[in-house]
């Protein structure tokens, strides 16, 4: 019987980003599982390089003269948007991010939205906010909810007595990051709080060695964005026993514990959360230790056997209902 080939689009670029990690992993499951699964980019030959694998990856022109649109499977990102269907074969959308695939698909009404298209068989979505999005819109379509990975060999658990003054961050909500940065330096400047001994590190454009390395030596990861599909560097960091800084809204309600979740815009009690931890260093900081353990909790939800055991589970599925 045949079996089919699984590709999985993946755009050609370098810059860091979960999703595109996100793909390579599900090709690595499928293929030490016995399934013939590959990564292909647009254009000729390239490999994501920010991150060590050794996934199966083909040129584009590869992909094309291999599948067989009647019998293999095209998993495709969701920000693709319509360009979704211009792929060949059966087709599954891979929603890592709700906000994405819908701004993808712009104001103007579209003639068939993508996930209605008859050859797309089934969806990928990463978290339970954006199952329960794409399910209400389209209440007719296969959802399967797969995981994302927590790689603590990678992202290793460094104690708070190792930690130093330094708060990571990334740069996603830009006018909550800079009014969150400025309120806070401007008690520095008047003596309000201890932030004069604090270093604002920004991750940008880094390889994962390089994210696990500023991780692993941050006191705080200060997380603010409301368009998430599901926040794969909070988990990163409480691995890492960072302690956490976030908004807590849409798919974050999932893995940002309550002591660090924030309403968006609410700045306030955010930049009074970080002073309170800047405090803390050097002298008390064993009063925020089960706030580290309960990152560590949520982390143990995102373990690799979790996410192969899923992935396994929803392919099996997706491929019964298409009778292989």
């Amino acid at each position: 019987m045949y079996k089919p080939r699984i590709f999985y689009f993946s755009y050609r670029h370098n810059s860091p980003t979960g999703g595109q990690k996100h793909t390579y992993r599900h090709v690595d499951i499928l293929s030490r599982n016995g399934f013939s699964a590959f990564v292909f980019h647009p254009g000729p030959e390239f490999r994501l390089t920010w991150f060590q694998n050794e996934t199966p990856v083909i040129t584009e022109s590869e992909f094309y003269s291999l599948v067989d649109p009647d019998r293999d499977v095209v998993v495709l990102p969701e920000d693709l948007g319509t360009a979704i269907t211009c792929y060949p074969g059966r087709k599954v959308i891979f929603n890592k991010n709700l906000f994405l695939g819908f701004r993808a698909l712009g104001l103007p009404d579209v003639p068939m939205y993508p996930y209605s298209a008859p050859d797309v068989v089934a969806a990928f979505v990463v978290s339970e906010h954006n199952f329960s999005h794409i399910q209400f819109a389209f209440p007719r379509l296969h959802v399967e909810r797969v995981y994302l990975e927590v790689n603590t060999d990678i992202f290793r658990f460094n104690p708070l007595s190792q930690k130093k003054p330094r708060i990571a961050f990334v740069a996603k909500d830009i006018d909550g990051l800079l009014t969150c940065y400025h309120m806070t330096k401007a008690r520095t400047m008047a003596g309000l709080n201890s932030g004069a001994a604090f270093e604002w590190i920004e991750i940008r454009e880094k390889t994962e060695t390089e994210t696990a390395a500023i991780l692993k030596e941050a006191l705080i990861f200060l997380f603010l964005s409301c368009s998430e599909g599901m926040g794969r560097m909070p988990l990163e960091a409480m691995a890492s026993g960072c302690l956490l800084a976030s908004y807590g809204c849409g798919p974050l309600h999932e893995t940002v514990p309550p002591y660090a979740a924030f309403s968006p815009g609410d700045i306030v009690p955010l930049v009074t959360h970080i002073e309170k931890i800047m405090s803390s260093y050097g002298t008390s900081l064993d009063v925020w230790q089960n706030a580290v353990m309960q990152g560590l909790k949520v982390v143990q939800d995102y373990r690799p056997e979790r996410q192969e055991r899923a992935l396994l589970q929803s392919w099996h599925r997706i491929l019964n209902t298409l009778g292989r």
